[in-house]
């Protein structure tokens, strides 16, 4: 599923797209609904298939498999044959460190998605009333935040020193 959303992005961006699926008859759905993607029915953890399918030449390398090793290996070898900007999925969290000391370019994470949205929505729907959240910021392997407001004339404590406002936890 998130390949199709995706591929559908990036195809109205002017980009190719191509996608490899193991399994047959999604290929067949995926022609279907993406008849201008090129859809290759293989093994997409195969390193044969990769260097067939011209990785070497890809700008970008996005491994969308269920398997967080899978994917994982599979980006190490992209990033090995120099692709420009290495994409991975991973389900657990325990991989990050991992991906991040192998120099993959980015990651996605379900879990982290909807927990990020998550606190955006809680976070503006308690900042309705004063000010508004504008942006919020993430450092420090998410450990730490930054949230950016807009305040005016309207924002309770416009004019009190942080020491002195009582914060929560």
């Amino acid at each position: 599923q998130i390949a199709f959303y995706l591929a559908q992005q990036i195809l109205t961006m002017g980009m190719k797209v191509k996608i490899i699926e193991n399994d047959r008859k999604r290929c067949m759905e995926l022609c279907e609904f993406l008849p201008t993607a090129t859809i290759i029915n293989s093994d997409g953890t195969d390193q044969d298939v990769l260097m067939e399918e011209k990785l070497e030449g890809a700008d970008s390398f996005i491994a969308l498999t269920e398997s967080d090793e899978a994917n994982l290996i599979i980006s190490m070898f992209a990033k090995s044959k120099g692709v420009a900007k290495v994409i991975t999925k991973i389900n657990r969290s325990k991989y990050m460190n991992v991906m991040q000391q192998m120099e993959i370019d980015s990651f996605i994470s379900q879990q982290l998605i909807t927990s990020n949205t998550i606190a955006r929505y809680v976070r503006a729907m308690q900042n309705t009333e004063g000010s508004s959240v504008e942006t919020l910021y993430k450092f420090v392997d998410d450990k730490a935040e930054a949230i950016e407001f807009i305040a005016t004339g309207n924002t309770r404590h416009i004019y009190e020193h942080l020491k002195d406002l009582k914060l929560k936890k």
